[in-house]
């Protein structure tokens, strides 16, 4: 399905090299902002607690701790492959900054048009607020992709 939605916006005769250099750029500060905050969130402990809860089976207590289980549940996951809970949050929050990168630059790219896309891309990867919050246990990182990859699809779905 993304592929279908991505080959839309992007014709064969143009190269997105712009777009890998900031997403490797983005990735580079994400990664040292990961091990850069060391203080965790009040809200990443009830997030750790309601996933830890929800991955030993117990649904009602998860839900005690919080009432959206959707970033639990993508928390406990990540967790799985990483020992800590809490660098797993960070992780998580970092992807999802990292591939909030990739709609936000192709809804500039439709709109505006290469350039305007390759600078839209760069100002969202360098803004320190944003950067801020890949070190943080929050999902409002994962919320913020999901809105621009709807309006992505928005886009893709008018056109057509």
């Amino acid at each position: 399905m993304f592929k279908l939605v991505f080959d839309s916006f992007v014709s064969k005769d143009h190269s997105n090299r712009a777009l890998l250099v900031v997403l490797g750029f983005s990735l580079i500060i994400k990664a040292l902002m990961i091990y850069q905050v060391e203080i965790i969130n009040p809200d990443g402990i009830r997030y750790i607690n309601s996933a830890h809860e929800l991955f030993r089976g117990n649904i009602s207590a998860a839900f005690a701790h919080e009432k959206m289980l959707g970033y639990t549940f993508l928390l406990g996951l990540t967790q799985s492959l990483v020992s800590s809970w809490y660098l797993a949050g960070k992780i998580l929050s970092s992807v999802a900054l990292l591939m909030t990168t990739v709609p936000l630059y192709f809804i500039a790219l439709e709109l505006f048009g290469r350039r305007p896309a390759f600078y839209t891309a760069l100002v969202f990867t360098v803004v320190p607020h944003i950067n801020s919050r890949s070190g943080d246990l929050i999902k409002e990182p994962v919320s913020l992709f999901l809105i621009v990859l709807t309006v992505l699809l928005a886009i893709s779905a008018l056109k057509k």
